[in-house]
This record gives structure tokens, C-alpha cells and sequence, in this order.
């Protein structure tokens, strides 16, 4: 089984973050630009304060409307954030996500963020590893009789 770690060697390393202080707008703009579901919110230092997800602007707007050109990321960000480590199995990364209905996860190393997984990265790497696995054991019987 993979890890979170080779998953994240396989992936591009760019780490899209907002500001706490900066504003809906921005992280919205930051969302399309780059096409993703969330985005971390780091402070000043790279330290993690929380994620922002199409989720969470969509209850603010159901909530509050559509004030997004003055309210701040920090008042709609979740802030407690699950995480994984890099030596953490895709298996408990999935666990994880499913059991808490999230799509995305920051990877911390020792409370530094090197990256981002989303589901569909874990849903993928998972099912082509069982593929792989099928393969082999198709083969291994086939050449065996």
C-alpha cells in the first residue's frame, strides 16, 4: 500500500494558500484560477490556520449572502483541520475523508505544510493499485496451469 508520501512525490508541489486576513474574493479568485475545491490558509510564516472550501463559501453565502468583497477568509474558514503525515497509508487517508465527508486534507511534516490531497488523488492511486494487484494475481494463476 502507497503512502501519503508517494502520492505527493507523483504530484505537482505547488501549494495553493490564502492569508487569514485576506478576503472571500481573493480565496474565490484563487479557487478558479487554479481550479481546485479548497484551499489552506496559512499565516504569514506558512503556518496552518485552517482550509477554505467550496463547502464552507457556499454556507457563508446561503447564510450571510453575498458579501464576499469585504468579509475576510478567517470568519468562514474551518478551523480545525484534519491532517496527514507523509508516512500515512492511502487506506487511512481515505478513512479519514470518509469518515468526516471531507474532500480535501493539508499533509503536514512536523507542522509544516508540504502539500495538499484531494479524495479524487486518493480514490485514484487506491483503484490503480488494485488494478495492478488484480493484474498480477490474474497472471500469477494464468502461468501457473
Amino acid at each position: 500500500m502507497s503512502t501519503v508520501r508517494t502520492m505527493l512525490d507523483q504530484k505537482e508541489a505547488k501549494i495553493i494558500s490564502v492569508l487569514p486576513e485576506d478576503t472571500l474574493m481573493q480565496a474565490i479568485v484563487a479557487l478558479e484560477k487554479n481550479k481546485i475545491g479548497a484551499v489552506l490558509v496559512l499565516d504569514k510564516k506558512g503556518g496552518l490556520k485552517g482550509i477554505l472550501s467550496e463547502r464552507d463559501l457556499v454556507r457563508y453565502m446561503a447564510k450571510k449572502g453575498p458579501a464576499v468583497e469585504e468579509t475576510l477568509v478567517s470568519s468562514v474558514m474551518t478551523k480545525a483541520v484534519f491532517y496527514v503525515k507523509p508516512h500515512q497509508s492511502l487506506d487511512e487517508c481515505l478513512k479519514i475523508m470518509l469518515e468526516n465527508n471531507f474532500r480535501h486534507l493539508p499533509v503536514l511534516d512536523d507542522k509544516v505544510v508540504i502539500g495538499m490531497v484531494s479524495i479524487r488523488d486518493v480514490m485514484k492511486m487506491v483503484l490503480d493499485e488494485r488494478a495492478f494487484q488484480i493484474n498480477q494475481l490474474e497472471h500469477y494463476i494464468t502461468d501457473t496451469f
